[in-house]
């Protein structure tokens, strides 16, 4: 049986549930419009609630569409330049999740996604946000993930495939380059 998680102390249900608990932790948050182009408004962005139903709000609705996508993508193989569950690399994770959550066309690069939308610093990490990693030691990022709160990230490991990792391991603590946010909630 493959496993869809690191190997680090991290258990099965605990990633998944914080990948769940992330989609109404963060509802409310505000920051800088992305950058990036918008190809049409996503499916279901917009719905009038029923009378007996109260009217979810559009933050809730976001990071249930984007964690459903990452989901999808668990345990999917590392493919350099792929962008489906079949396989997929580290930018292409993000291109696929933010098209398919947002509508978004996003650059098929680490170091191009570095460029886009606003910088935050690691404390003020919120779910959704791009984690950049200097894999090969220059100066720039080579290697991108989605923050997904409490301290970890899914990412396209190219041993493991599509994993979630805790930021603060050793490896990924001192290759740590910086985070950008390409969309508010």
């Amino acid at each position: 049986m493959r496993r869809w998680y690191s190997p680090t102390p991290l258990k099965p249900w605990l990633s998944l549930s914080l990948l769940t608990g992330a989609l109404l932790i963060w509802a409310g948050c505000a920051g800088v419009r992305p950058e990036p182009t918008f190809r049409s408004k996503p499916a279901g962005t917009r719905s009038k609630p029923s009378p007996t139903q109260p009217r979810k709000s559009p933050t809730s609705d976001a990071h249930r569409r984007m964690a459903l996508v990452i989901r999808q993508f668990l345990g999917a193989p590392y493919v350099w330049g792929g962008t489906s569950p079949q396989g997929v690399d580290c930018s292409g994770l993000v291109v696929a999740v933010y098209s398919q959550t947002f509508g978004m066309d996003l650059p098929h690069s680490a170091a191009a996604l570095f460029r886009m939308g606003s910088p935050v610093s690691r404390r003020r990490l919120r779910f959704g946000d791009l984690v950049f990693f200097s894999t090969k030691g220059g100066p720039g990022p080579e290697h991108v993930g989605i923050y997904l709160g409490k301290g970890v990230f899914v990412h396209a490991s190219t041993s493991q495939g599509v994993v979630v990792e805790r930021l603060d391991r050793p490896y990924f603590k001192r290759r740590w380059v910086g985070a950008r946010r390409l969309v508010s909630f």
